[in-house]
This record gives C-alpha cells, sequence and structure tokens, in this order.
C-alpha cells in the first residue's frame, strides 16, 4: 500500500505571509503581535479545508483550494498598492469588480479541480516542498535578526571641546528649558520649495524675540523616524539603528532626563497622541499633560496597528483604508478630541511658567502633521487626512499659535527660559495633486526646523548647518559649565 502524501501546505500558506509581513517589520514589532493573526489564519484554514473536503471528498484537492484562496487573499493587496496612485483606475467600482473578477477565477479553477481525474499528489508534494523551503528561509531570516540583534550601546560623550567660550558660560545657571517638537514641520526653505509659501513673518518674529534659526540644520539618521530622530536628541549622540523598540527604551531612559533630574529640574511631559501604544517617551517625567485617546474605542482602534497594517496587504485592502478614515471622518468624538489635545497642549504651555523653576518641558505636538483640524486661522475644520492645502493651513495655524505661546512664555518667566522650537523631520508633502504621500526630493524630508533661543549667551558660535543632536550639548555647556565636544556636521 503507498503511502499518501502529507498535506502541509495550506497550513504553512496561512502563517507564511503573516511572518514574512513580521519578519520586514521586525524592527517596529514584538513577535507576540503576530499571535492573533497566526491563530486565526490557522483556524480559518483548517475549517475551510474541512468544508472543502466535505464537498469534493478528497483531501488533496481541497488543500489546494485553500491554498489557492490563501493565496489570492493575501496577494491581492499587494497587487492593488502598486495602482493606488491612479484613483482613476481604482475606484471603489473597480474595487468591487476586481475582487468579483478574482473570486471568478477562484471559482473556475475549483470546477476544474473538481472535475479532474487526477490524484494530485505530485501536486501536494510539489506544493509542500515550496512552502516549506518559503517558510524556512523566512524563519531563518527571524532567527538570524534575532540572533543578530545587538542593543544600541551608547557611546560616552566626551567632554574634551566645545566651541563656547567661556565668557559666554554662566555657570551652575538654571534657567527653565522648553524643548518643543513640531511633528512633521516643514523648514522655511522647504515650504516655500513646494507651496511657494513665503515664512520669513515667522521667522522674523523669533529673530526679534532673540532666537538662532539654524537655516540649513537637517537629519543625519538614514530614515525620519520620530522615535530614532527623538532617541538621537535626548541622548545627544547620532544612532544609526532601525531598532525602533530600542529607540523607544532610548526615549524613556534617556541622558538628557538623567542629567536634569541631577540638576533637581522638574520634569513636564506632553507627549503626542501616538506613544498612548508605545507608552509615552517620558517615563521618568514628575508629570505629563495630555488628552487620552485611549478612552475612544471607534471601530479604527479595535485592531492593533500590525493587524490593521497586515489586513492592508490582503482582499480587505481598501476596505480597511476607506473604512478606517471614514470612520474617523465620521466620528465627531475624535475630531474633537484630536483638536482638543492641540488646543489644550499650547495653552498649558502658556501657564507652565507659573510652575516652580528649575523645570524642563518636554512637548511633542503632532502638528501640522495629519490628521488635519485646523484651517490657517485656527477654525475647526472636521478631520481631513490627505491635501496639500490642509497641510499648509495647518501649518501656518501652527506658526501663529507658536507665537502667541511663545511670547506668553516669555511674559510670564520671571527669569528668561531656553526654547528650543524644532522639527522631528520635514514634509512628506509632493508637488501636484496627488495624495501619496512621498517627497519630491530627499531634502523636503530631511531639512528641519531648527531654532534656539538662549539668552545671556552669544551666538557666534552657532552656525546655519546645526546638527541636532547638539542640541541639548550646547545648552548644557551654556548652562551647566560642561564641555560635551559638538558633533561635526
Amino acid at each position: 500500500m503507498k503511502k499518501s502524501a502529507v498535506i502541509l501546505h495550506p497550513f504553512i500558506f496561512a502563517v507564511y505571509p503573516i511572518l514574512f509581513f513580521y519578519s520586514h517589520n521586525i524592527s517596529e514589532e514584538y513577535f507576540s503581535s503576530t499571535f492573533l493573526s497566526l491563530g486565526i489564519s490557522l483556524i480559518v484554514s483548517i475549517f475551510f479545508w474541512l468544508i472543502f473536503n466535505l464537498i469534493l471528498k478528497n483531501i488533496r484537492k481541497s488543500a489546494i483550494v485553500v491554498t489557492l484562496l490563501l493565496f489570492f487573499f493575501f496577494s491581492y493587496g499587494r497587487v492593488v498598492q502598486l495602482f493606488e496612485d491612479k484613483e482613476d483606475l481604482l475606484s471603489p467600482a473597480a474595487n468591487y469588480v476586481l475582487i468579483s473578477l478574482v473570486f471568478l477565477i477562484w471559482i473556475f479553477l475549483i470546477i476544474l479541480i473538481k472535475r479532474s481525474k487526477k490524484d494530485f499528489k505530485i501536486a501536494t508534494k510539489i506544493l509542500n516542498i515550496i512552502a516549506v523551503v518559503l517558510l524556512f528561509l523566512n524563519v531563518m531570516n527571524i532567527v538570524l535578526y534575532e540572533l543578530g540583534r545587538k542593543k544600541i550601546q551608547l557611546s560616552k560623550i566626551n567632554e574634551s571641546k566645545t566651541g563656547i567660550t567661556n565668557d559666554s558660560v554662566i555657570k551652575e545657571s538654571h534657567p527653565d528649558i522648553y524643548y518643543i517638537l513640531l511633528d512633521e514641520f516643514a523648514s522655511s526653505s522647504t515650504i516655500k520649495d513646494i507651496f511657494d509659501y513665503d515664512n520669513s513673518d515667522f521667522e522674523k518674529f523669533l529673530l526679534d524675540k532673540g532666537f538662532f534659526i539654524a537655516h540649513e540644520s537637517k537629519i543625519n539618521t538614514v530614515k525620519p523616524w520620530t522615535p530614532l530622530r527623538m532617541a538621537c536628541i535626548l541622548n545627544m549622540e547620532q544612532i544609526k539603528s532601525n531598532e525602533i523598540n530600542q529607540c523607544y527604551k532610548l526615549m524613556k531612559n534617556s541622558k538628557v532626563v538623567d542629567i536634569l533630574k541631577s540638576k533637581a529640574y522638574t520634569i513636564y511631559n506632553f507627549p503626542m497622541r501616538y506613544y498612548e501604544e508605545k507608552t509615552s517617551p517620558m517615563t521618568k517625567a514628575d508629570s505629563t499633560f495630555g488628552i487620552s485617546f485611549g478612552k475612544y474605542k471607534g471601530p479604527a482602534y479595535k485592531l492593533s496597528n500590525f493587524n490593521n497594517e497586515l489586513l492592508k496587504t490582503t482582499v480587505f485592502r481598501k476596505f480597511i483604508k476607506d473604512y478606517y478614515r471614514k470612520s474617523l471622518a465620521d466620528d465627531k468624538k475624535y475630531d474633537n478630541i484630536y483638536a482638543n489635545y492641540i488646543s489644550f497642549t499650547f495653552n498649558k504651555l502658556k501657564k507652565i511658567p507659573e510652575y516652580q523653576s528649575p523645570k524642563f518641558i518636554y512637548a511633542h505636538i503632532e502638528c501640522p502633521h495629519n490628521p488635519y483640524v485646523f484651517d490657517r486661522d485656527g477654525k475647526r475644520i472636521g478631520i481631513k487626512w490627505d491635501g496639500m492645502k490642509y497641510y499648509l493651513d495647518q501649518y501656518i495655524f501652527t506658526t501663529k499659535i507658536v507665537e502667541e505661546t511663545i511670547t506668553k512664555i516669555l511674559e510670564k518667566s520671571v527669569e528668561p527660559p531656553v526654547i528650543v522650537l524644532q522639527s522631528d523631520h520635514g514634509t512628506f508633502q509632493k508637488k501636484g495633486d496627488s495624495k501619496v504621500w512621498v517627497g519630491t526630493k530627499p531634502e523636503h524630508t530631511q531639512n528641519i526646523f531648527n531654532a534656539i533661543y538662549l539668552p545671556g549667551i552669544s551666538y557666534e558660535f552657532l552656525n546655519d548647518s546645526l546638527v541636532p543632536e547638539n542640541t541639548f550639548r550646547i545648552v548644557f555647556n551654556s548652562y551647566f559649565n560642561t564641555n560635551y565636544e559638538l558633533i561635526e556636521k
């Protein structure tokens, strides 16, 4: 009696796409993120295999039918993604037609398989081999990555040369320090290049207040990821890594906060909404201000980020993207809570000077980053996710409310505070009417807005290409009498 071929392929192909997706996002996710999707995919595959076995009366045929279903299901989203910038080719109607066509092809193949007189033993063996090889390669990729994953080692910062003259050092002075991060706030040169918008009024305001503006400041990490950028700045060094999860850890246990704590600073934290998933970057903060987005449990928040993005690679891609944004756009609660979050942060910053000194304020404000909820005059517009006009309007609104906030901070402060105004990266907007967020030039994402106010300090040692990682080296050298070496361009 001949041995029947073991059926493996439908079950391997049920888990392979998920592991493949994880392996390509391994620096941003933990393996536990895959558990739910792996379990559901495997259970559903077994269920369909049993159902089709009852229909076809053949375990090998039913296994091939399930493998075909998995192939169409997990490859559809990736194919559709290639045409998303051509809206006329991928309208909602076209998407339904395409899904129907794929379904009909699958039904046609089921009929052919059912009518076939072949035993499908060879096909089963071939599919098993392909599945095992693909799974092996993918698992090896994950294992090798995990084995080679190194904890980011921060260097011991050399305090040998500073570039600041002794005359400009205020020894043991403890001014309040405001670090205000404007997410995706484009540099003036970028905003001029893309939108032909003149940002000189905002710059003039800052210069009149005594700020130094580094017009050629840019990020120097490979990718403009916010966690990576903040890990660099809060640890005062250039970190070359794709390990996003490790960057979160470095943010939560940063050198800057440790140094300020040692100087008896009170730490006030204004986290952006995104950090609710990964926890706030300022775990050592004495007080954290903000509006909790975790209380909002609308349809768009029922899936984890990993599963949400995974579904976008499947036949559900268009439905997930449209449903996600429509559910937020239609929900006034989210609209209001997001706009309230922006307004609350700026209003609270205006009152912070009244708090006891010395204090360090870390304010990560997700503005002008989308979603767009304000026009250029600060009027609420509902909630928009795409569109150059909305970005520019919210950008202009940001400049206006920043001017108001800085004016209040300076007016209410007993002693002039240090104020750092930076963007984590440039904008991802592009010219034209496309809604695809891709910068037309690399410098649009690399160039940042970088302004610093150092009361009582000469700016002679600063230059237009100020390295963001030098921000707190300069602040500490200026007011704590340290001698941190400045990173070269």
